[in-house]
């Protein structure tokens, strides 16, 4: 089990295969790196790293607060620490905030960004509901709920149930409520004009969450594309895996033919 030490209090928990243009992955709160079981296959074409946030997985546990800012720049440390100069970073929900602000910040070791159901803030009543009742389970203790619906709504075998179960449940109440609660907050609306790296926002025809915020990132952001995973929901990135994998390769092949990587 790969692991090191960002901040020089807890072990992080990685994993790191493939070669060529690094895609770091980057999950939601109360998941860990398991919820991108189906993108292993992506280590074909390029290198791809799993990440555990700390208090997620097989992370530590900080007993500092746990902010998206924080987690943006423990994500930088951790890049640092790998020898990665440039990176595609692949958020999904909540996890794109921290891709989000890492690229707000760090525009020069952002080759890219990928956003699975992304959103620059919390201000739908749909998408504000999901994060009320997340963070009410959390906080009522509810975690075997929690994660029972996490395995179900993004399983697509009976084994990825029994994994993506059992991670979940290894996560670390105060950290998960306390990344719910900074992703809900978290707002880069006001600041979307100065993403100057290459943005995929992919999302499915069936999942209404994130559309609203479709207009508003093609607005903002002057390099752009947005792709519709045909049938697709918000867990896209399993129960769609097949054309959300290709989006991202089609997306990032054509970028490493026009800016490819030193020798």
């Amino acid at each position: 089990m790969p692991s090191l030490t960002v901040r020089s209090i807890v072990p992080t928990y990685y994993e790191q295969i493939g070669s060529g243009t690094p895609i770091v992955f980057l999950h939601p709160p109360h998941m860990d790196h398991t919820v991108f079981l189906y993108q292993r296959s992506l280590a074909k074409s390029f290198q791809v790293v799993f990440y555990d946030f700390r208090g997620h997985g097989r992370s530590g546990v900080d007993p500092r607060p746990v902010t998206i800012s924080s987690l943006a720049e423990e994500l930088y440390r951790f890049i640092d620490r790998l020898d990665l100069e440039q990176v595609v970073l692949c958020g999904y929900s909540s996890g794109g905030s921290v891709a989000q602000e890492f690229a707000l910040n760090h525009p020069e070791r952002t080759k890219a960004l990928i956003l699975s159901g992304g959103f620059p803030r919390v201000n739908t009543f749909l998408l504000a509901n999901e994060f009320r009742l997340g963070m009410a389970l959390v906080k009522a203790g509810r975690h075997r709920l929690l994660s029972r619906v996490f395995a179900l709504t993004h399983k697509l075998t009976e084994d990825d149930e029994r994994v993506l179960y059992d991670h979940c449940m290894r996560t670390d109440g105060r950290s998960a409520y306390e990344f719910y609660e900074s992703s809900f907050r978290y707002d880069c609306t006001d600041r979307l004009h100065a993403l100057t790296v290459p943005l995929l926002l992919l999302n499915g025809t069936r999942s209404r969450l994130t559309h609203p915020y479709i207009q508003q990132y093609a607005r903002s952001v002057d390099r752009f594309t947005s792709v519709f995973i045909d049938r697709g929901r918000h867990m896209m990135l399993t129960r769609s895996h097949k054309p959300f994998n290709q989006a991202i390769t089609h997306f990032i092949k054509r970028l490493d033919a026009a800016f490819p990587l030193p020798r």
